[in-house]
């Protein structure tokens, strides 16, 4: 009886710790969405370059993602069913290849190259005619962000500001009209 409560446990232990390393892998793999909405903190970034300098999970997404299946099967390992419950291997099986392919098939989506995506608030320099001829011609895909929420549009207004500071030396403005277009 006791033996079987300290195996309960360790089960429990297993598949909590795999639940804990999706999310981390979740988190490391949108940090920088994650960090467009102010969801990070020092400590949270740091322990991250901690991992990633120390450990071999999060060399590719698949290391982190098939430690955890490696523990989920092992807490099903010491696991009973219930005596009532009529299980058949189909269904089973079934299950676990659906979970395979969406737990991996993520990485699939994620590596999907969409080319180059010019993303911009709704003003009228970005809205206007020439703006969107100009990123069709491009052969990009304009995106903006949602009416009535700033929140999405936050990491595009970074980069736009970088980079006009970098095009830009400190406190000075284009020559002309022709010098801006470039």
């Amino acid at each position: 009886m006791e033996d079987e409560k300290g195996l309960r446990k360790i089960m429990e232990f297993m598949r909590l710790l795999a639940i804990g390393l999706l999310a981390v892998n979740i988190y490391y793999y949108c940090f920088g969405y994650f960090r467009s909405l102010g969801w990070t903190a020092g400590v949270v970034e740091h322990l991250l370059e901690s991992f990633t300098r120390n450990t071999f999970l999060f060399k590719a997404s698949w290391v982190s993602k098939s430690l955890a299946v490696v523990f989920l099967l092992l807490s099903c390992l010491g696991t009973r069913g219930r005596a009532n419950q009529e299980l058949k291997g189909r269904t089973v099986a079934g299950s676990a290849a659906l979970g395979l392919v969406l737990l991996f098939g993520s990485d699939a989506v994620r590596s999907l190259t969409l080319g180059l995506i010019v993303h911009a608030d709704r003003g009228s320099q970005y809205t206007s005619a020439a703006c969107r001829a100009r990123i069709a011609q491009a052969g990009a895909l304009p995106s903006s962000s949602r009416l009535g929420n700033p929140y999405d549009n936050a990491q595009a207004e970074a980069g736009w500001g970088t980079l006009k500071t970098e095009l830009l030396p400190h406190g000075t403005a284009f020559a002309s009209l022709e010098e801006a277009r470039l």
